[in-house]
This record gives structure tokens, C-alpha cells and sequence, in this order.
């Protein structure tokens, strides 16, 4: 089952309110959306990625990971250690079968993040 299957993830710009400056290297933070959509965003060696927070297995919450992976990339569940690369979402360690909901970053003109949801 995908925990993500029904969740609206922005499709037009939507402006989170963290401001860029404020991301550590894989320190990722939690903003929500409008319309309540939980996104995980990190920067990671100096770029911005954000995707769904909510693990597509269970429920977990990403941002409560560990880094794993060759380069550290990945962020694995807290719950049930299913892992999903920051860098394009996708699952790379079950028991989830479905990766997180992907977005493209931008920086607002006031320094926040906005996201929308990649194609």
C-alpha cells in the first residue's frame, strides 16, 4: 500500500516558508503546505531537495531518519527502515515498494523555498 497514494502534492509553486539560508547540510526540515502536504527539505552538499515526509510504507516520518547510503544520500524510516534517495525520491530499500513524491526547488524572491510537484 502506498501511504502517499492520496495525498495532493502541490502541482503550481507553493511557497513553504523556510528560508534558504536557514538549511544545513542533512539537517532536513519539515514544512507543510497549504493544503496540509508534509515536505522533507534538505540541502545536501550544497544543493536543495525536497520530496514527501511521509514514508510510503507505513507512515513514518523521514525527517526522524538516518543517513545511509554509499554517499549518505538516503534517508531511511525510523519505523521500518525503508530507504529513499533525497536526490530523486525514489525507493532504494524496502520493505516500501513506492518512492516519495518528488519537487522541484526554487528560491522566492524573499529568500523561501517554494516547491511544486515534478511531472
Amino acid at each position: 500500500m502506498n501511504r502517499q497514494a492520496w495525498s495532493q502534492a502541490p502541482t503550481k509553486w507553493a511557497n513553504l516558508g523556510v528560508a534558504e539560508k536557514a538549511l544545513e547540510d542533512r539537517k532536513p526540515v519539515v514544512a507543510k503546505t497549504k493544503s496540509g502536504f508534509d515536505v522533507f527539505i534538505t540541502r545536501l552538499d550544497g544543493a536543495i531537495y525536497a520530496m514527501g515526509n511521509t514514508c510510503t510504507h507505513a507512515g513514518g516520518p523521514l525527517n526522524e531518519g538516518t543517513w545511509v547510503g554509499r554517499d549518505r544520500c538516503e534517508i531511511q524510516c525510523p519505523w521500518h527502515a525503508s530507504r529513499f534517495c533525497v536526490k530523486d525520491a525514489e525507493v532504494h530499500g524496502g520493505p516500501a515498494t513506492f518512492g516519495e513524491p518528488a519537487f522541484e526547488v526554487r528560491t522566492a524572491a524573499d529568500g523561501t523555498i517554494e516547491v511544486r510537484a515534478r511531472p
